[in-house]
């Protein structure tokens, strides 16, 4: 059986999971900062490679420019996208294993 041939609730579960994800990368709000917009999946990387692990250099040092009130308002965009996110990988782990299941995925 090819994908194509695949269950009409799959596909339509896929393309709702695909816009519910788009809407958890933008967040229910978007917060701006010396101009420059940043998404919840933004907010998100910004968090986790400049402020938690210190990793990319450039993104810790926007971080630390940020005033005290605009780290609170990224944390909890970053909280948005991780709760939103979860809410739509879930369901998609789901979708991909039933595909697994019906053999209408395949790896080479």
């Amino acid at each position: 059986m090819s994908w194509s041939d695949a269950d009409e609730d799959l596909r339509a579960n896929a393309r709702f999971n695909r816009e519910q994800w788009e809407l958890a990368k933008r967040g229910p709000a978007a917060t701006v900062v010396n101009g420059t917009t940043y998404t919840a999946e933004m907010a998100f990387d910004l968090i986790v490679n400049g402020a938690l692990f210190h990793t990319d250099e450039d993104k810790a040092a926007r971080w630390e420019m940020l005033p005290p009130f605009m780290q609170a308002l990224m944390r909890n965009s970053m909280h948005d996208f991780v709760i939103d996110g979860l809410n739509v990988l879930y369901p998609t782990r789901n979708l991909v294993t039933e595909a697994l299941e019906k053999g209408l995925l395949a790896f080479s």
